[in-house]
């Protein structure tokens, strides 16, 4: 298990987050407690459904997938006992608390790196303030996505680098859109097969079908206008900025918002090794 990871030097970090056209990638310092999570907050989400637990949000897409949400409030205020999964997923709360102390840990750490460069922002009272302390006093929300495809019960829980001329060639799940907050973080995605035998789910991991099984459904468009499908590795943290750092912040500079969509890769999924 990793205890430390790396971001990019400061100043470099900054340029290259100013002028980028993809999200940044972090490593992640602990992928066995990310994995963890995953397969737990994705058979949560399975068992949520069947017995219609209160705490399931569900939604279905124009192209049948079907959404399975888990909502909480996270970061230093967050109180696990506040979600009610106890009957219907126990000992969720705990794999759960230690996946958002590792995002928060991810988040706090590019605060820190913004820190060390020129980067400023100023409060609505004008004064400047440091990227770690907005962070830390930010109000966040943490959503575990399960989406289902609409022909057979396979899973992609959360959220090949070939571009893409035009949206109008493709069939998105939900269309290209901007997230609200300040910032969005999300682990690489993980898939899952799911089979029932009549008294429990088995879940199996598999790769989406695409370059090298790294094909995750995420798009972004860049400044230019081009669409993208980026790599998202395993082990890795993805951030994106959202509409209204820019909106509600006085920075010395602009952290442009990253406009993206999906579609649910296909369905004939191989099976991890």
């Amino acid at each position: 298990m990793r205890k430390k990871w790396q971001v990019q030097q400061p100043v470099t970090s900054l340029r290259k987050w100013q002028h980028s056209k993809y999200p940044s990638s972090i490593t992640q310092p602990s992928p066995l407690v990310c994995r963890s999570y995953l397969d737990m907050a994705a058979a949560c989400a399975v068992s949520a459904q069947e017995t219609n637990a209160d705490f399931l949000i569900q939604k279905t897409f124009t192209d049948g997938t079907k959404r399975y949400t888990i909502s909480a409030q996270s970061g230093q205020d967050a109180n696990a006992n506040d979600i009610p999964t106890d009957l219907t997923c126990p000992g969720y709360k705990e794999i759960y608390s230690q996946f958002s102390s590792l995002l928060e840990m991810v988040v706090l750490s590019v605060a820190t790196t913004l820190d060390a460069t020129n980067f400023t922002i100023k409060d609505g009272y004008g004064q400047v303030v440091s990227s770690r302390k907005l962070m830390t006093d930010a109000v966040r929300l943490d959503h575990f996505h399960a989406y289902e495809t609409p022909s057979q019960r396979r899973l992609m829980t959360a959220f090949s680098g070939t571009d893409t001329n035009s949206s109008a060639d493709i069939n998105f799940t939900f269309d290209l859109h901007e997230d609200n907050g300040m910032f969005i973080v999300f682990p690489t995605p993980a898939f899952y097969q799911v089979s029932d035998n009549g008294f429990n789910h088995k879940f199996e991991s598999v790769l989406p079908s695409g370059i090298n099984g790294l094909e995750t459904g995420f798009f972004i468009q860049t400044h230019d206008g081009q669409l993208v499908e980026p790599i998202l590795k395993p082990d890795y943290v993805t951030l994106m900025v959202g509409t209204e750092f820019n909106q509600w912040m006085l920075s010395s500079h602009h952290l442009p918002t990253v406009t993206h969509a999906m579609r649910m890769p296909k369905i004939d999924m191989m099976p991890t090794q």
